[in-house]
């Protein structure tokens, strides 16, 4: 009688696919970062301001630009190397957290800083994620794809659980400026993973569709199927 995959082997099913494997690792190495830097920039937040509304308003504008742009970046990763928008999006990231630790450094750092830096990583993420998601049907077998998702929301949602508390000990141990720099390194380094994926290029066909259709098309998809809208 033959044996079967251990549970540990299944659970993991995904992560013997090499490509799928560095994406991975590059989605924990980014999410932890992220999750570092939200903690830091609410501290912050608190800390120039005494505010709660301030509090509530930095959060929600990571997640406003989400709304709007979320759909244009769906329509622009059809037409992208999906790989390169995601490099884009990580340095992106790397960007404009590097430029916050400048400004916290420098103790030059005011609430708009924070506020358009918060926008900012909302717009990028709306890039971002379509990008991410749309690459992992192409990284393993379909009958590993549930498995592949999975192992990706799990890879966020671990990333929430370990980030804030690191974020939290360096706080109280060196202040929030050194966790933008390692907000920042972390995308770097998730961007080297992906620099070595191998990324199936976007059909030519989708390239030359009008986006504006391809927009109207999905929000008719959307509307006409009651369990997706």
């Amino acid at each position: 009688a033959t044996v079967g995959p251990t549970l540990l082997q299944r659970i993991f099913a995904s992560v013997k696919y090499r490509d799928y494997r560095l994406v991975w690792l590059g989605s924990c190495t980014e999410h932890i970062g992220e999750f570092m830097e939200l903690a830091a920039l609410l501290w912050l937040v608190h800390d120039l301001t005494r505010s709660p509304l301030m509090l509530t308003l930095v959060g929600s504008c990571r997640y406003i630009p989400m709304i709007f742009f979320s759909m244009i970046g769906g329509v622009v990763t059809d037409r992208m190397n999906r790989r390169n928008l995601l490099v884009l999006s990580l340095l992106a990231y790397a960007a404009n957290s590097t430029v916050l630790g400048i400004l916290v450094a420098t103790k030059l750092v005011v609430l708009w800083h924070i506020i358009v830096a918060s926008l900012l990583i909302g717009v990028i993420t709306s890039f971002n994620h379509p990008a991410r998601s749309s690459m992992i049907p192409n990284l393993v077998q379909k009958e590993h794809l549930l498995n592949a998702i999975s192992l990706d929301s799990a890879s966020v949602m671990s990333a929430r659980v370990i980030g804030m508390p690191i974020a939290g000990a360096i706080i109280g141990f060196a202040s929030v400026m050194p966790i933008f720099f390692l907000r920042a390194f972390g995308a770097v380094m998730a961007t080297l993973w992906l620099s070595q994926v191998n990324v199936p290029p976007t059909p030519a066909a989708a390239r030359k569709r009008d986006p504006w259709k391809n927009l109207v098309e999905g929000l008719r998809y959307v509307a006409g199927y009651g369990t997706v809208l």
